[in-house]
């Protein structure tokens, strides 16, 4: 399984050339329409900050996040989108590549990574 990180301008253009799934976030909707065909998708509201607050993502969402992945463990790609890609998907990403023990996401690699998020979807698995 192969988990791909984009900004929400990649991921509107983005053709998916296998199974994908896509997990969308964001501060507001609508969301964009995408151009690929996906087999199933997700769209989580919630910002791009690092504090508890009712923007914050919420035991609701990862629960969300959880029974997606859940249902979808067979799929090839697993698309993480948000606005720009470098907050909330990285750290939704290393969730799931943790989650289902892939660790093929590396925090390092992103140093805009929202370590809030992780923070807050690890503790609810552990």
């Amino acid at each position: 399984m192969n988990v791909k990180i984009m900004s929400r301008k990649e991921a509107k253009l983005y053709l998916p050339n296998s199974t994908a799934v896509i997990i969308r976030m964001g501060d507001r909707y609508p969301f964009d329409k995408l151009k690929g065909s996906y087999q199933d998708t997700i769209d989580l509201l919630f910002s791009d900050i690092e504090i508890e607050s009712h923007y914050a993502i919420q035991e609701e969402d990862i629960i969300k996040i959880i029974e997606f992945i859940d249902k979808n463990k067979n799929v090839n790609e697993i698309i993480v989108h948000c606005e720009y890609g470098q907050g909330r998907s990285p750290a939704i990403a290393f969730f799931i590549s943790e989650y289902l023990r892939l660790n093929i996401i590396k925090k390092s690699d992103y140093p805009n990574i929202n370590n809030f998020v992780i923070s807050k979807c690890l503790k609810f698995i552990s």
